[in-house]
């Protein structure tokens, strides 16, 4: 089966008059990388059950745009082929790479794929495109600072993102503990991975610790002195750092 590069259809596509092209866009310079960690060493603090206990980011920081609802585009049909987008989910990071001519941006997600152009994964390099109001309207297709545009034939009824400060490129790794309760003297937790997106965890482990044993439970390094712990809410220091 062949494996058709995404920057040759988008080419067939300008040439049937359904692209908007903007000749160049100026990439944003990356941020340094950096390690963010909540809430502080050795500073009591409290969560209650569901809540982030402890938050762990590496990755290189950029001002973007988190889906704040699923949105599923339209497939896009012509002559010779259907295109097939995944869906935006809810959630996922959407970080500025580029400022077009018309002050638009052009937004990445690390772990958004690039279509399917009749059921075969495309090759190339998609972005969402989003105007300076913060209203996603297209995709579009970059080699260099070269993008084509396609916008959605249907816009979504709503809005599906909101403007942040902080969002994280591709390579980007979050880790996070969940406070899940406790029954008699045993504390459950969750530990999530997030990769890229931030959308839905790569990876997910079940935690208990008896507390009768020990009021300081480990986990990757990091140690947690728990102060208090309930059904409905847990008060804990964290001592050291996960690695």
């Amino acid at each position: 089966m062949i494996t058709w590069n995404y920057v040759v259809v988008f080419l067939a596509v300008l040439l049937s008059g359904c692209v908007t092209v903007y000749p160049t866009f100026q990439p944003v310079p990356l941020s340094l990388t950096e390690q963010v960690y909540t809430p502080p060493i050795n500073k009591q603090s409290q969560a209650a059950l569901g809540d982030v206990l402890m938050v762990k980011v590496d990755g290189n920081p950029a001002k973007g745009f988190v889906a704040i609802q699923d949105y599923q585009p339209e497939d896009d049909t012509y002559s010779y082929g259907v295109f097939h987008y995944d869906p935006i989910l809810r959630g996922s990071e959407w970080a500025i790479i580029g400022v077009l001519e018309s002050g638009d941006y052009l937004c990445k997600n690390g772990g958004y794929q690039e279509p399917l152009f009749n059921g075969t994964r495309t090759k190339g390099n998609t972005a969402l495109v989003v105007n300076a109001d913060g209203v996603a309207y297209g995709f579009g297709s970059y080699t260099g600072r070269q993008v084509s545009v396609i916008r959605w034939k249907v816009p979504p009824a709503a809005p599906i993102l909101r403007k942040a400060d902080k969002v994280y490129l591709t390579g980007s790794f979050r880790q996070e503990l969940i406070y899940n309760g406790k029954s008699s003297s045993t504390i459950k937790m969750s530990y999530r991975e997030f990769k890229d997106d931030f959308a839905r965890p790569a990876f997910t482990q079940e935690l208990s610790y008896d507390l009768a044993e020990s009021k300081t439970v480990g986990f990757r390094g990091m140690n947690i002195e728990v102060v208090e712990a309930t059904n409905s809410h847990i008060k804990y220091t964290i001592k050291s750092p996960m690695r």
